[in-house]
């Protein structure tokens, strides 16, 4: 590793603690000098090294202390094994300014993903700016206005934030290293277009996407999100991983309730939720939800003993001096 004299290559306040994966691009790893020449235990504490490197602040960088490399490389206390895998395993590190080591590679991967990061809490913020300014609009009440226009100004505040990270603190991309020593490289151009193909079948479902507007109670709408269905359901699981669960289990929460409930009403509520923010969120969207349900079965309950009214003739079977024929 040379002198520091390299600037980080990922943002300082870079944090991916909560990302739910870290990509690893087989075709290049297993074709990397790193695969071809280093030894067992130095391909698994440098793959580990990587792993964890997403883990830490600035995220995509490692420390230099071989104590904390040791047991980030999970080899415990064991220094004598660790000194000896440590030139395999540190392959492609650099030491930057800041006191700590990046890969190139790694530190792209990470801010792509600190990118995606940034730019899904800025549509979500822009998404509830918007529609709490339209209950603001049509608030009546003076409290209510005043509440709305304090947590209109709260979220605008997290805007800024967001978007100053995504301005200020942005790194210069790092050099790519050439095929051979990388292990983490940007996706091939056969992945790009399946990637691209992806996305167009997803653009095709969003475009039968109907998004109910109606709070899940059912007596009151809420405003237009103007989000897809993807952008819906990352936005619930935001929510539900920043009350304390998982990513996985958010997401196989949120796919029960649409299996449960259907997607019409998981959605609509799921909308509601989004502007609502209610502290307990699991339990509120398993309540609206059940509310909905109930309401919207009501309706067509109502709805079915009610056809083929209008089309019948209300005189039919009367003579004319008022006697039934049978």
């Amino acid at each position: 590793m040379p002198d520091a004299q390299i600037s980080p290559l990922t943002p300082a306040a870079g944090d991916l603690r909560d990302f739910p994966h870290t990509p690893v691009y087989r075709a290049r790893l297993f074709a990397s000098e790193f695969h071809a020449q280093t030894t067992d235990a130095e391909w698994r504490a440098g793959v580990t090294l990587w792993m964890k490197s997403w883990d830490q602040v600035p995220a995509g960088s490692l420390p230099t202390d071989e104590i904390a490399l040791c047991r980030l490389a999970e080899l415990g206390r064991d220094i004598k094994t660790w000194r000896k895998v440590k030139p395999g395993a540190l392959r492609g590190w650099i030491l930057c300014d800041d006191g700590r080591m990046y890969h190139p590679t790694v530190a792209e991967g990470v801010n792509k993903a600190l990118e995606s990061k940034l730019s899904q809490r800025s549509k979500t913020a822009k998404a509830r700016i918007a529609a709490l300014q339209k209950l603001l609009d049509a608030a009546t009440e003076q409290d209510k206005k005043d509440s709305l226009t304090a947590e209109i100004e709260k979220v605008k505040q997290s805007l800024k934030l967001v978007q100053s990270q995504t301005t200020k603190e942005a790194p210069v991309d790092p050099p790519k290293p050439p095929v051979s020593q990388s292990v983490t490289d940007p996706v091939a151009e056969s992945k790009e277009k399946e990637k691209e193909k992806e996305k167009e079948k997803e653009k095709e479902k969003e475009k039968g996407f109907d998004i109910t507007e109606a709070k899940a109670s059912g007596d009151k709408s809420p405003p237009d999100l103007e989000l897809s269905a993807s952008d819906l359901w990352k936005s619930a699981v935001e929510l539900l991983t920043g009350q304390g669960m998982t990513d996985a289990s958010a997401r196989t929460f949120i796919g029960g309730l649409r299996k449960k409930f259907t997607n019409d009403v998981a959605d609509a509520v799921i909308q509601a939720a989004v502007v609502e923010r209610p502290a307990e969120a699991r339990a509120w969207l398993t309540k609206a939800c059940e509310l909905r349900a109930s309401q919207t079965h009501k309706s067509q309950r109502t709805a079915s003993l009610h056809s083929g009214l209008a089309d019948k003739d209300p005189s039919k079977g009367i003579q004319d001096d008022g006697s039934f024929t049978l």
